[in-house]
């Protein structure tokens, strides 16, 4: 339990100072899972990905985590390509007039961040923060995902990526929180909340 409070603690405390450095302190909305980077995965185009960046900003969000998939399906996803993608990105943005800060990231497939080296996950960790966002394979039961979690520790600290679309938190309503209680973070998607279905 003393773990799940330092982590949470640790998470306010990055959201601060990201919100406190942007200069507008009345936008305090930070996007840490936002596939918004062209060319990459199977991310928007580039009128598409400044379309989805203008939105946000509407919204009230100040700062997006740009987080390309990282996986068996995109194995050529790498560091050097999202942060170059970031800095188009940003130029761009910049260009159009959208007050938006882009942050280097990834969603990272647990099958398969074996075959990445750890300069590379370093890389993709959100914002260039100690935290990486990682996807549980949807179809993985309580038991396997709980174990494969924990065979992963070179990620830690740990952001599961949408809890809510996997098969195992469904399966056994107090995983989420074992993990958490183990220092794990939850990202939930705002779909399911506004009372969407996905």
């Amino acid at each position: 339990m003393a773990r799940a409070h330092a982590a949470r603690s640790r998470l306010r405390q990055a959201s601060a100072r990201l919100a406190l450095t942007h200069g507008d302190r009345q936008r305090l909305v930070i996007d840490l899972h936002f596939h918004a980077l062209p060319g990459i995965d199977d991310g928007p185009g580039s009128m598409e990905a400044l379309a989805l960046l203008r939105r946000a900003q509407a919204a009230g969000t100040h700062t997006v985590v740009a987080t390309p998939h990282v996986s068996a399906n995109y194995p050529r996803t790498r560091a050097e390509d999202v942060a170059e993608g970031v800095r188009s990105l940003q130029a761009e943005a910049a260009a159009e007039g959208i007050d938006m800060r882009i942050l280097p990231g990834a969603e990272l497939e647990l099958m398969h961040c074996e075959s990445l080296g750890e300069g590379e996950l370093e890389g993709l960790r959100l914002g260039n923060s100690p935290y990486a966002l990682v996807e549980l394979p949807f179809t993985a039961d309580a038991r396997f995902a709980e174990m494969l979690l924990g065979m992963h520790a070179n990620l830690q600290p740990l952001v599961i990526a949408h809890p809510e679309r996997s098969r195992a938190f469904h399966a056994d309503d107090e995983l989420l929180g074992r993990l958490v209680g183990q220092g794990m973070l939850a990202q939930v998607t705002a779909a399911p909340i506004a009372g969407s279905a996905s």
